[in-house]
């Protein structure tokens, strides 16, 4: 369609029915033509010998041309216009199907092609469930970007479509195949404990690192043309069959091993205030947090620093209401159990405690019984009685039950019968060795002011 500037003079006197059919067809054209192609193609009608196969054909490119338009993307019209014009313009020497038809047609197809990738890259978008809603955009927006870099970017290019389209399909199979390894790893680390020990690098927990990668990785697809799906795909391969599988295995041999369901059995029966060691390593928490402060290398040492605390508690223990060799016994069956048996050291140590609160309950019952005797005046019974005390409990019993001045008092009196007995065995004097005889009864009978005793 060639521009024309001339204007003609129509004389509708010497024009056929045919002319006047296509100049009146020509009118209605409006703003599918500009004013110069209008002017050319009422000069081409007005001729005597005007060409009906060629006029017919330019208004049909003029259609064409809106259509072709009207269906490219925003950014391209204006391109493809000139480029459809450009078509046009050019001299076909009568070749017109050849030279310029079937060239707009093409665009026309490639055009309408494009239309339909499109489409069909919005349709596949919102099947996938991973996608996050509206991500339609995101996703066209990267497979253009790829396709205006690595191609010359004629989306009026049959071709170049076809093969896009082909790209868009393959893309898709694999972008899915990925997504849904995604959905693996997510549902692996929400599920395992072992996500929760902090990751070495970042200090975040292991399921805090993981998500972000996983989360971040459709971002940074979409956003970057060079990271490419088989990058994706291989680093999420790594994470379901080498990372996270050493990972489990690692924990499970540092962790369910090591703090089974017998532990976790075990700790509730245990009291914070009464083992301070243990309370300030371990802090009494719940399973469900118990690992969020770990890395993998912490878990390995725990059971060593857990032990630690729990002999220190055990020496604290039996310190009070043990005898010597019992303290030994304790203190050599504990140290005796494997760090690797947390759960078996807990026991050990919680029947310490239970076995201290035995012994202050005895011990108490056994002060009173002296007591009693010292009332009775059994002075021999009540002094044995505080030996056995001491034998089972330790000589510091006394001191921890602050019974100090009562035994003060069976000392005292213990040793003056002692006295009195030694001096009525060597007094020669009968009147002296009767009135020492006297006190001696006296004492015996509690008639001594330290006989009343309050229990």
């Amino acid at each position: 369609m060639v521009s024309h500037s001339l204007e003609f003079d129509f004389n509708i006197e010497n024009k056929t029915e045919t002319q006047l059919k296509l100049i009146s067809e020509i009118a209605l054209l409006g703003n599918l033509v500009s004013q110069s192609e209008k002017n050319w193609l009422d000069l081409e009608a007005a001729k005597p010998d005007f060409d009906e196969e060629k006029i017919r054909f330019y208004l049909w490119a003029a259609e064409e041309r809106r259509n072709i338009v009207n269906n490219s993307p925003t950014e391209k019209k204006d391109e493809i216009f000139k480029l459809v014009t450009n078509i046009l313009n050019q001299s076909s020497d009568g070749r017109r199907k050849i030279e310029k038809k079937i060239p707009i047609e093409r665009i026309k197809n490639a055009l309408l092609k494009f239309k339909k990738v499109q489409q069909e890259v919005n349709d596949r978008t919102l099947k996938i469930k991973q996608l996050p809603a509206g991500f339609e955009k995101q996703i066209w927006e990267r497979f253009m970007e790829r396709f205006e870099k690595e191609t010359p970017g004629n989306i009026w290019n049959l071709d170049l479509i076809n093969n896009f389209e082909k790209s868009v399909k393959t893309t898709f199979t694999h972008l899915a195949k990925v997504l849904d390894m995604q959905e693996t790893i997510k549902k692996k680390i929400e599920k395992e404990k072992a996500f929760q020990l902090q990751d070495v690098v970042s200090k975040n927990t292991i399921q805090e690192t993981l998500t972000e990668i996983v989360n971040s990785r459709l971002i940074e697809w979409t956003n970057n043309t060079d990271f490419h799906l088989k990058k994706w795909s291989e680093e999420f391969n790594n994470i379901i069959n080498k990372q996270t599988p050493a990972q489990l295995k690692e924990f499970n041999t540092y962790y369910s091993q090591v703090f089974d369901k017998d532990f976790w059995k075990t700790i509730p029966q245990m009291h914070p205030q009464d083992f301070p060691n243990l309370t300030g390593t371990f802090n009494f928490l719940e399973e469900k947090n118990f690992l969020n402060n770990f890395s993998i290398q912490d878990l390995k040492n725990f059971p060593t620093k857990l032990k630690e605390s729990i002999i220190n508690d055990a020496q604290e223990i039996i310190k009070h209401y043990f005898s010597k060799s019992d303290q030994t016994q304790y203190l050599n069956e504990i140290k005796g159990i494997s760090a690797q048996n947390p759960a078996k050291i807990l026991k050990k140590l919680k029947q310490i405690k239970d076995q201290q609160q035995k012994n202050q309950e005895t011990s108490k019952n056994l002060m009173t019984q002296a007591k009693e005797q010292f009332v009775n005046h059994q002075n021999e019974k009540a002094e044995q009685t505080i030996k056995t005390l001491k034998q089972k409990f330790g000589i510091n019993i006394i001191t921890e039950l602050e019974e100090q001045k009562f035994t003060t008092k069976l000392d005292s009196r213990i040793a003056h019968i002692k006295e009195l007995n030694k001096r009525i065995k060597t007094e020669y004097n009968n009147i002296k060795k009767i009135k020492l005889q006297q006190q001696l009864d006296k004492i015996s009978q509690g008639n001594d002011k330290e006989s009343t005793l309050k229990l």
